[in-house]
């Protein structure tokens, strides 16, 4: 019977150095992690349930694009002719201090897109554009604020600020924003400036020696904007913080 026993003890030694040798933590007292596998998958889970609300409070981008006329004058008659911009995409940002949104970004036109109506006077737009080497103009938006929007809303005609490149020649532009509407989730509205060809270095020869180009050109453009990336039908771009903008933040 002692001689049983004392095989049984022994056998339960060695069991208990096999466990330990096993698994270390237990030798410690301490109980061991879960797999590299299994906390990985419990990381996956995590981020799949919180990614849609994160989603919902990330600011969205707007869409749009531009239908522009533009407007001359020379010694004989007006001219006019028109260019559809690039879809474009405005940044969406929201201000750490008051918590109002603002945007940023770009609208490009390409220059071998305008149209006059004369294919004989396109061309030669084209080479005072010197459109093979500058192809786009590029009008860019730094800070689109929220109190510019709200006033256009209210029936007001905001200043809007931009510069605007043409060929290697940057200058800023305080254009008139007015005529704003809502359908849905988007919003249209209408920007109208005046630019120097002469600013931007523009040399227009004169034709035949007696017809000679305007230096001011008229610049009237249509905006229209998409609905914003993932917003509800009911929504619309001066929801939220906006609303309160217009009275005086």
């Amino acid at each position: 019977m002692r001689l049983a026993s004392a095989q049984r003890a022994r056998s339960g030694y060695r069991e208990g150095i096999d466990d330990m040798a096993t698994h270390p933590a237990r030798a410690h007292g301490r109980t061991s992690k879960p797999p590299l596998r299994g906390r990985i998958l419990t990381l996956c889970s995590l981020l799949w349930l919180v990614a849609p609300a994160a989603a919902e409070m990330a600011p969205q981008g707007v869409r749009g694009h531009c239908e522009i006329r533009f407007i001359g004058s020379s010694t004989l008659h007006d001219f006019s002719g028109e260019v559809r911009s690039q879809p474009f995409e405005l940044e969406t940002h929201v201000d750490d201090s008051d918590g109002h949104p603002w945007w940023s970004g770009s609208v490009e036109v390409a220059v071998a897109e305008m149209d006059t109506g004369i294919a004989r006077r396109d061309r030669k737009m084209r080479t005072i554009f010197d459109a093979k080497r500058f192809p786009w103009i590029v009008a860019e938006f730094a800070n689109v604020g929220s109190t510019t929007l709200a006033q256009a809303r209210s029936g007001g005609e905001p200043e809007l600020d931009f510069d605007l490149t043409i060929r290697e020649t940057k200058r800023p532009v305080a254009a008139k924003l007015s005529h704003w509407a809502e359908e849905g989730a988007g919003a249209s509205f209408d920007v109208e400036f005046e630019l120097s060809l002469e600013s931007f270095g523009l040399e227009v020869p004169p034709v035949l020696g007696l017809i000679s180009v305007g230096d001011a050109v008229q610049v009237r453009a249509h905006v229209i904007l998409d609905a914003l990336a993932g917003a509800q039908p009911e929504t619309t771009l001066l929801d939220g913080p906006l609303e309160s903008s217009a009275s005086g933040s």
